[in-house]
């Protein structure tokens, strides 16, 4: 992230997907990833932290139930 100046380390769903479609050209196991994606549709995931719009989309999309029980962390003052 040094190059864009970028402070969040995490990938969103959807660039999660683009890297695996890229690799599934060269790399198997990505291909078998991406082969079973439609698998997926009507399995259920949950969060524990707050997911971006960008995600809820992306997991809608490929049909995936989504639910969140998030906890807001709250920033301690600096010493």
């Amino acid at each position: 992230m040094t190059y864009l100046h970028g402070r969040n380390p995490r990938l969103h769903t959807d660039e999660v997907l683009v890297a695996i479609s890229m690799m599934s050209l060269i790399d198997e196991n990505c291909k078998m990833a991406l082969d079973q994606l439609p698998n997926l549709a009507g399995a259920q995931v949950h969060s524990t932290v707050m997911l971006s719009e960008v995600d809820r989309k992306t997991f809608n999309k490929l049909g995936i139930g989504l639910t969140c029980d998030p906890v807001k962390k709250i920033k301690e003052p600096k010493s």
